[in-house]
């Protein structure tokens, strides 16, 4: 519902009806509140899809967005499949799940519920190795604070867009993301893994423990 009070708004170049604007009422849009999950299907598998539907289910959890009673792996998995077939991908593509929090009201809204948006853009059937390399800097202007919705993916992609945009400034292909203790967290559209003594090792998901319990 839009907000009360509000009759005609500027969007964009006009006065538009404020009943007639979705982005008023959406929660994502005005405060960043929700998550995103992206998948990977390759040769037709959804790769890992019960690990991201997982990962959704605690995502809502910590940012405490009610998660309806008939959402499960098994409604996900048709209505991305609905999804894949509208748009002919039938063998390569990229899915991503949007979670919002719906409700009337501003920051504690009096009424909560879960809005859900899936999408699909075919993708090229093989991944390809960059034989070059890339050209990686740290971004400067932006951190990850560490706390215990650190290891969800909010809606809120700002830190990575600013780090992305730090990255291109300086020719480069990508802008490592540190976090408060200035150590690598990750990176805009990537995660981060280092071959160290014959062993892989990426950040791990349980730093911010060390600080919450």
């Amino acid at each position: 519902m839009t907000p009360s009070g509000l009759q005609q708004v500027w969007l964009n170049d006009s006065l538009r009806d404020a009943a007639a604007s979705d982005l008023l009422a959406n929660r994502a849009f005005r405060y960043g509140d929700g998550l995103v999950d992206t998948i990977r299907m390759l040769r037709g598998e959804l790769l890992f899809f019960h690990d991201h539907v997982e990962r959704l289910f605690h995502g809502m959890q910590a940012l405490g967005i009610p998660k309806p009673a008939l959402w499960d792996a098994r409604l996900l998995y048709e209505c991305v499949s609905r999804v894949l077939m509208a748009n002919n991908a039938d063998s390569s593509a990229r899915i991503r799940i949007q979670v919002w929090r719906t409700g009337d009201g501003l920051y504690n809204p009096a009424n909560q519920g879960a809005g859900l948006l899936i999408e699909a853009t075919v993708i090229p059937e093989d991944y390809a190795f960059n034989e070059i390399g890339l050209k990686a800097v740290v971004a400067t202007n932006v951190i990850k604070s560490i706390d215990r919705i650190a290891n969800v993916k909010t809606s809120s992609m700002l830190p990575y867009v600013l780090a992305a945009q730090e990255a291109a400034a300086q020719n480069a292909d990508v802008g490592f993301v540190m976090n408060a203790r200035n150590t690598l967290a990750d990176a805009p559209g990537r995660n981060v893994f280092v071959i160290e003594a014959g062993k892989v090792v990426t950040p791990p998901l349980a730093a911010w423990r060390e600080c919450f319990g």
